[in-house]
């Protein structure tokens, strides 16, 4: 187990288990329940979880979306697949190049915004 692994909850460390991944560690400033793994034969991905696996049906819904906006250009990381175990919901998706920042910037804010009119148009449901 390597140091970062230790850092992790128990359901995440149970997830990547089962889905046969060794946890690199969490991100420096990053999303709770998100983690670096890696393959067995070195892919580093991203393994997101949450102790809910009846929130399945949720985030699958919320792959399909992400899949229809990364098809039309938004920058987000393909999500490669969702599942449950009995104790947590998770998504394992590609690792994408770049840092978490330590502080949000007005820059980076109005990027956000524009984000978020395009996940409006181009998701393929309203809200």
């Amino acid at each position: 187990m390597t140091e970062g692994a230790r850092d992790v909850d128990q359901h995440v460390r149970h997830v990547a288990a089962a889905l046969g991944l060794s946890i690199i560690g969490p991100f420096a400033h990053g999303t709770f329940g998100a983690v670096a793994v890696a393959t067995a034969d070195g892919e580093e991905l991203v393994l997101k979880t949450q102790p809910d696996p009846t929130l399945e049906p949720v985030w699958a819904t919320g792959a399909e979306m992400a899949a229809r906006l990364h098809e039309r250009g938004y920058p987000n990381p393909r999500i490669l697949r969702v599942g449950s175990t009995d104790a947590a919901v998770w998504s394992l998706q590609e690792r994408l190049a770049g840092e978490v920042l330590r502080r949000l910037t007005l820059t980076h804010a109005a990027q956000l915004i524009t984000l978020a009119g395009r996940h409006d148009i181009d998701s393929g449901r309203s809200r």
